[in-house]
């Protein structure tokens, strides 16, 4: 079961008032647990941002007001408990007692002021904002982005991301063109000769796009690296490290191989990632289209293969980091913990063995860490962010 998907559906039951007793004691529970509170607060915000005219309702006093009020109550959401007590104390303060229904909608009203509150003083001028900031802030840690280092015949290097657009430099008879958009492409035609191979290389915090001289497409993650010759005769081969996404062009007479640590691929005109980063358990090849061949297996689209099994591939998740997410729905946390650090390039340590936890989330890769440092509060870990980008996840 998507425990988030269950609980979102839960939340739209309470609102319209349609919780069965069963699932409003589960709510409840579920509301005292802080692991959900930051998929409430998403959803909430979400929903207001679809409505600017209302915030423009909320003067400025009222914020405070309402702020004021919300810390007063639940200290993480301003969400009133389901509770006795609550009732006794909100008809105390209301001169109409509120039967259990208005108390519903009494809790969520609360909830949305607050929410509001919070979405409202986002929306205020820069100027207003800066001035509640404290003098001392650690600077957050920006997401990465389109960097790498080409590395060419002679072992000479262009950094890639600093070099300007045009052409860069040239081998055997083939011009090696950066384009827009942190892309580089092969144009010409070689002249034969020597076999002359080249390399490109994302750092952590790094991502990439290339066009090989036959026309193939690679898409780079961070920490990854593709190396090939700049002319394919008899067969085109290629060496990748890390993870990367390929588009390979169709040509029946020269088949395709893609070699990582462990593996060899066959590809005849395909779409397919490839995840083989060495701090992985094994490598993992998830096909869109086309089909590949590892050893004597042939996998069809949809089909992932991983330590020797064909398995169903998610899709979603497995290209999430090509589409610009992270997607970490029932993904092991130590893992997704390893590709916030290769995208952040923190460095992540633990105080002890993280218990088995639940969990998932999607979010997208531009943020900054301080943003996704709030998801991980929402699963209910603590963590230290130390100098030299060290996040430090301590035991629960």
């Amino acid at each position: 079961m998507d425990i988030r998907h269950y609980f979102l559906e839960l939340l739209d039951k309470y609102v319209e008032g349609t919780l069965l007793p069963e699932e409003e004691r589960e709510f409840a529970l579920m509301l005292q647990n802080r692991s959900y509170h930051e998929w409430l607060s998403v959803e909430i915000l979400d929903k207001l941002e679809m409505d600017p005219v209302g915030l423009k309702k909320i003067p400025e006093e009222r914020t405070a007001e309402i702020l004021s009020a919300i810390l007063k109550s639940e200290p993480t959401t301003g969400l009133l408990p389901l509770t006795a007590d609550t009732e006794s104390a909100v008809n105390h303060r209301s001169p109409f007692p509120l039967r259990s229904t208005w108390l519903r909608y009494a809790a969520m009203i609360l909830l949305l002021a607050g929410a509001a509150t919070v979405l409202y003083l986002r929306h205020q001028s820069p100027k207003k904002e800066m001035a509640h900031v404290p003098s001392k802030v650690q600077p957050d840690i920006l997401p990465g982005g389109n960097k790498a280092t080409l590395t060419l015949s002679d072992g000479s290097t262009i950094v890639l991301d600093s070099a300007a657009n045009g052409s860069l430099a040239s081998q055997g008879g083939l011009k090696i063109i950066k384009r827009d958009a942190g892309m580089l492409a092969y144009e010409g035609r070689n002249t034969g000769g020597e076999q002359l191979y080249n390399k490109v290389s994302t750092p952590k915090g790094g991502q990439y796009q290339l066009i090989l001289p036959d026309g193939t497409k690679v898409w780079l993650n961070a920490a990854s690296s593709v190396r090939f010759p700049t002319a394919f005769t008899g067969h085109r081969t290629i060496e990748i490290s890390g993870e990367s996404y390929l588009e390979v062009a169709p040509d029946h007479n020269r088949p395709f191989f893609v070699k990582t640590r462990g593996t060899t691929i066959q590809v005849l005109g395909t779409s397919f990632n490839v995840n083989a980063y060495a701090d992985e358990v094994a490598d993992k090849i998830s096909l869109l289209e086309g089909s590949v061949k590892i050893g004597s297996t042939v996998l069809k689209p949809g089909q992932a293969y991983r330590s020797g099994k064909v398995m169903a591939a998610d899709l979603e998740q497995d290209l999430a980091w090509k589409n610009g997410v992270f997607n970490f729905d029932n993904k092991p946390f130590e893992e997704a913990m390893r590709q916030l650090a290769r995208w952040y390039d923190i460095q992540v340590v633990y105080e002890r063995p993280v218990r088995e936890i639940q969990f998932g989330g999607t979010f997208k890769r531009n943020l900054p860490l301080s943003e996704v440092l709030h998801f991980l509060e929402g699963v209910g870990l603590r963590y230290r962010l130390e100098a030299n980008n060290r996040l430090v996840i301590l035991n629960n």
